[in-house]
């Protein structure tokens, strides 16, 4: 379907090139085709992207769609320009590089002259296997039929009539109509708030420190250092809390969640998603779930054993998380030595590993550079 923009949002594009590439975009949606996740994790798609498949994380907190690792050719012409795009909450930005692809093909749906990102990153050594060529950004806000997300067999579908509400419970929602964003409403410790739905998020729900702002009985406190859009780095602290999610007067439970000081919004994570089937209706601004394991709703927070993890981030081995008050480091530090022997661009992930494996780091004798405060 051609897509219309309002005269308001065409005054303000930037460039003739920008507006143009805009106007020829087109995407069709396939009516009760399925797409399946393409790994046990249910959390990826396989996309055809210019007649070549790209393995992309499906993630409803992001409005856009952004590659990390294209494969093929970037074609001159068919460069916008450079923009800046966000990490999440808005805590890092990276420049990327705005690029309209002849294609992209999935059996959900088919595109032409489609606006996607490609991360103008680095070549930079990363010790894990990265699984995903890049992010597939939401589509919701351009369909207007309702949808089903699946998370029992592993699919999204686009129904073309109204999908049995049998077992679902209804939330209150928000829908963003250009990002195609959308939050829930949901009751925690008797407090309301709407919950962005992130299935991109794969830390901890964050409710919004403002609202949540009187909780008790704090579990713990831990810090993390993570790598987001093109290798920005984000340090967050987060107190970590259990208290009584209730979605509805017949469906509540207990769960952890996390505050951190420096979000002002609440944000559930892709574990809780997934426990639940979900019916999205833009079109009437309604969201629908439906648990798929009643017995494995709960979820108790159980403090990590270990004190310390570390990763490696732009060449080299930092402290990436550590439970407060009890780590005498600091996420940041960085590992230049462990028991005398230094870390070099030959061994690092070799030494990141054992590092990892080690239970107690105090059993080891580490040289470390201070993080800047």
């Amino acid at each position: 379907m051609k897509k219309i923009f309002p005269i308001l949002v065409l005054a303000v594009l930037t460039s003739c090139k920008e507006y143009k590439a805009l106007m020829a975009e087109e995407t069709k949606f396939n009516l009760e085709k399925k797409i399946m996740f393409n790994n046990e994790d249910k959390e990826s798609f396989s996309v055809n992207i210019n007649g070549v498949e790209h393995n992309l994380f499906f993630d409803t907190g992001a409005g856009v769609t952004l590659i990390n690792k294209p494969k093929f050719n970037l074609v001159q012409d068919r460069i916008i320009k450079q923009k800046l795009i966000y990490g999440f909450d808005k805590k890092a930005t990276s420049s990327s590089t705005t690029y309209s692809v002849d294609s992209i093909n999935t059996s959900l749906f088919t595109t032409k002259n489609k606006y996607l990102y490609v991360s103008d990153i680095e070549n930079i050594k990363n010790c894990s296997n990265q699984k995903y060529d890049g992010i597939l950004g939401n589509f919701f806000s351009e369909v207007d039929n309702e949808i089903e997300l699946n998370y029992e067999k592993g699919f999204i579908e686009i129904s073309s009539k109204p999908i049995s509400k049998s077992g679902y419970v209804q939330l209150e929602s928000k829908f963003n109509s250009n990002t195609g964003k959308f939050s829930v409403k949901i009751t925690v410790n008797d407090i309301s708030d709407y919950f962005l739905f992130d299935t991109g998020n794969k830390t901890g729900i964050v409710l919004n420190e403002e609202i949540y702002k009187n909780l008790s009985k704090k579990t713990t406190t831990f810090s993390t250092l993570n790598s987001v859009v093109n290798n920005a780095i984000v340090k967050i602290k987060y107190d970590i809390y259990q208290g009584v999610f209730k979605l509805s007067d017949d469906l509540a439970f207990n769960q952890y969640f996390a505050i951190d000081k420096t979000s002002r919004r609440s944000v559930l994570n892709q574990q809780f998603i997934k426990k639940f089937n979900w019916i999205i209706d833009k079109k009437n601004s309604k969201v629908y779930c439906k648990p798929i394991n009643l017995n494995k709703l709960n979820s108790v927070y159980k403090v990590p054993s270990k004190k310390e993890l570390s990763n490696v981030i732009n060449n080299k081995i930092l402290v990436t998380f550590c439970l407060e008050d009890e780590s005498k480091y600091s996420v940041g530090d960085q590992i230049i030595s462990i028991n005398n022997q230094k870390i070099t661009p030959e061994n690092i992930c070799e030494m990141q590993d054992f590092l990892n494996k080690t239970q107690d780091w105090s059993t080891l004798n580490l040289e470390v550079v201070p993080a800047i405060k």
